[in-house]
Parts: C-alpha cells; structure tokens; sequence
C-alpha cells in the first residue's frame, strides 16, 4: 500500500481534468490507476494498491494474467468487432461452456455488455413468454442503473428521486430481505421457519394483480447488506414462483464464477431457476455479460418477447476470446476448490 498519501502534480491535475469533463462515480480520493499486476494496481504516482474489489467485481484471475493478455494481443490482430448480425467461434464456445457449468436444461444463451442489460433480457422473457405483467423483487436488492432494473431495486433510493414510476409500472419490491441479522419481522432464525418469506407471500397478493411473470432476486443480497439467505430460503422462492406459475429469475452478477465455492452462488441451494443473468466475473473486465435459459423458454421468446435482443458490441470477438480463456482457466485451475 502506498504510504505517502499526498499525491504529484500530474495526479492531482489528472483527477481534476476527471472531475471537470466525465460525468462518472468516484470514491474519495479519487486515485488515477495506470496498471495493475495480480492483485496490485498501481497508480501514476508509482504507489501500489491493493485491489480487494478485483475491479468492480470482475478480475477473478486478476489484473494482467499473461494467458489473457496473449490472447488479447493475438485476438486482437485478428477481428476485434464484428456486427452481432454474424458470429465467431469464440462466442459459441463461450456460450458452450458457459451451459456446460450450469445444471438442469439451463444451455440458451443471450450474449449482452452490460449486467443492467442481462437482467433486463431475463425480465423480458420472463413478461413476454409468461404474457403476465407483474415483477416482483427482494428489498434490499439491486440489479443495475438503466430504468428497467433500477425500477427493480430497491437500495439507492436518492437516485431515483426524481424519476417518477421509471419504466416498469406493474412492478412491486413485495418480497423481504431474508436478513436474519436484522429480522425485518423481528423473529430469529431457525426457529422463524421463514416466516419472512410468508409474509412476502401476503405482500405479494396485496400489492399485485397477481398476475405475477417472475420472482426476481440476487442469490445473496450483496450491496443490500451481504445476505447470505438461509438455506431453505431460496428453494421456497422457487415453491412460491410456482405458485404464481411464474418464473424465477436470478441475478448472479455478483457470484460466478467461483467466487463462492461454487462455479453459480444458486449451487449452494437446492434450486433450479428458469433464467440466470450473469456479468462481471464472467466477464474478465471486458464488456460481455449475459442471460441463460432453457431452449423451450428461448424458443417462445423469439416469438413473444423479441428475444433474442442483440446489441451493437454483444459477443464481440475480443471480449468473447478474452472471457472465454478466463473461464477455461477458472476450470482448469479448479478455483471452485480454491
């Protein structure tokens, strides 16, 4: 870590140049990163960091592992974009393993850039397939910046403030954080036996048409207070999605790969969604994220949900080449065990 906290000229003239022309987040103080090597970045000053975040949440292997920058010097002198309209190799492969690591019927995939993006495909094909209207998300969660998923969360409320109903009226944040360190309905685990999950069923009728698409919800509640849900919780999510003969969507943003013990966070629970979306991890730091389901589900939703939805960068051969060696690396090394 970097001792001397007063930064250079060139540091400090950098950061206001930032501050003054992007429009961007930042922490205090806001340190301008040249390179980063493992777990170390560095800033221009020449001090070193600790990068306990891994990015934002995406380095699983680290900054500048020589395997991945191989591979973006040779992808790159090959085809680094093409029009989603066409496909490559590294993107089916990609896809492949990706459903290869995955339980279940889970082996459709909808390529995307952003995590917002990918849970916005999953609510999409959860409305269109389902023809029902009403979403239904955790307290406490969060899935994204774009209007159809900050609709969805619930954490961050100031930046809502002036944004009216957003973009999904016939939604609802019915379901309580299984939050037992800090019981939303003041009763102790294990002894509650999910009364809070119970309760949400009574929300969920009251506050819905009960024309419920999907559940919706982070497999834990990561910034909502890092809920780890007990074990039964999500199963009964998913008893209670079908009662609703809705669909149960999970955001995994957070968790794959392997960043629980698991390759997927839902591993850990005795639960079979219908649609993942996944980022970050998954993503070694390009802009690759996606959406999984089944191919019965996929099937309808080409035709009821204007799915598949493809983006100008969605699957570009980089990324694609880039994520897919993460991935294969992951695996090879056994970083589940590790």
């Amino acid at each position: 870590m970097a001792n001397n906290k007063s930064f250079s000229k060139r540091h400090i003239d950098i950061s206001e140049r930032d501050k003054e022309t992007l429009l961007a987040w930042r922490v205090a103080p806001n340190v301008v990163l040249e390179s980063g090597r493992g777990c170390i970045v560095t800033d221009v000053d020449g001090n070193n960091y600790y990068d306990m975040n891994a990015g934002m949440m995406c380095m699983v292997i680290g900054h500048s592992h020589p395997e991945i920058t191989e591979v973006i010097h040779e992808q790159a002198g090959k085809l680094i974009h093409e029009s989603s309209w066409f496909t490559n190799p590294h993107i089916v492969e990609l896809g492949e393993l990706i459903a290869s690591t995955l339980p279940g019927d889970l082996n459709v995939v909808n390529f995307c850039v952003t995590g917002s993006e990918a849970v916005e495909i999953g609510m999409r094909m959860a409305v269109g397939v389902t023809g029902k209207h009403d979403l239904v998300s955790v307290i406490r969660g969060l899935h994204g910046g774009s209007l159809g998923v900050e609709s969805m969360t619930t954490i961050g409320g100031a930046r809502r403030r002036n944004l009216g109903p957003l973009m999904i009226p016939a939604k609802s944040a019915a379901i309580l954080a299984p939050f037992c360190y800090r019981c939303p309905i003041n009763l102790e685990y294990p002894s509650c036996d999910i009364a809070c999950l119970k309760t949400s069923r009574d929300l969920i009728e009251s506050v819905t048409s009960s024309e419920v698409a999907a559940l919706m919800t982070e497999t834990m509640m990561v910034a909502g207070g890092m809920i780890v849900p007990p074990d039964e919780w999500l199963p009964r999510m998913r008893r209670l999605a079908d009662e609703h003969q809705a669909m149960l969507l999970l955001d995994e943003a957070q968790f794959a790969p392997a960043k629980t013990g698991r390759m997927w966070g839902f591993q850990h629970y005795d639960v079979q969604p219908d649609i993942v979306a996944f980022a970050k991890g998954m993503s070694a730091g390009f802009a690759i994220c996606g959406t999984v389901t089944t191919k019965e589900i996929a099937d309808q939703a080409r035709s009821k949900a204007g799915i598949p939805w493809g983006g100008t960068y969605s699957g570009d051969p980089l990324a694609a080449a880039v994520a897919l060696k993460s991935l294969q690396i992951v695996l090879r090394d056994n970083l589940t065990e590790r």
